[in-house]
């Protein structure tokens, strides 16, 4: 499903190169980082547990609207594609761990002035003999002002994201960091 099925397994990876455009930049809002940091915990804790729904809920209604639209599938179908695919590559793993580093987000500004964060990002998964720890960022946007968390680590993530969020085309984005580890 466009890389959704991914998203659970491995976070989102985005280092941002560039930024491009003028504007008048407003402060994240003390209420702001509080859900953001509520809204990472909360995604930590999904993920780390496994519970598929709330990864789903978490990635923004716009995007979701995208897949949906173009697998041709209801919203309650593509929620139970996501949880299998999701729930099979988890399942392969022999160990998995994840964290977000919400201590050391990097908020910053869309040519508009509205704000998005980067936030460092660290995924440790095991298939049998072969170990893998990835180091990335994870995109967190506003939409609505909810808190929603993008993987960017892919061409047609990224492709989305542009398509339904113009302010972010210009962007670009590093793949993340992978390093092949003694399980």
């Amino acid at each position: 499903m466009l890389g959704l099925a991914r998203h659970a397994a491995l976070p989102s990876a985005a280092v941002l190169l560039a930024l491009s455009g003028t504007a008048e930049a407003r402060e994240v809002t003390p209420q702001e980082r509080e859900a953001l940091a509520e809204r990472v915990a909360a995604y930590s804790v999904a993920v780390n547990e496994g519970d598929l729904g709330a990864l789903f809920d978490m990635v923004p209604p716009r995007i979701i609207a995208m897949i949906v639209e173009r697998a041709g599938l209801p919203l309650a179908e593509a929620r139970a594609q996501f949880a299998a695919a999701a729930g099979a590559v988890m399942d392969m793993a022999t160990a998995f761990s994840f964290k977000l580093d919400v201590a050391s987000v990097r908020f910053l500004e869309l040519a508009d002035g509205s704000p998005y964060a980067l936030i460092p990002s660290e995924t440790y998964v095991a298939l049998d003999d072969i170990a893998v720890r990835t180091r990335s960022d994870t995109l967190a946007l506003l939409d609505e002002a909810e808190w929603y968390l993008v993987r960017v680590d892919e061409i047609e993530q990224i492709a989305i994201l542009q398509s339904v969020y113009p302010l972010f085309a210009g962007l670009e984005f590093n793949g993340p960091v992978t390093q092949l580890i003694e399980p």
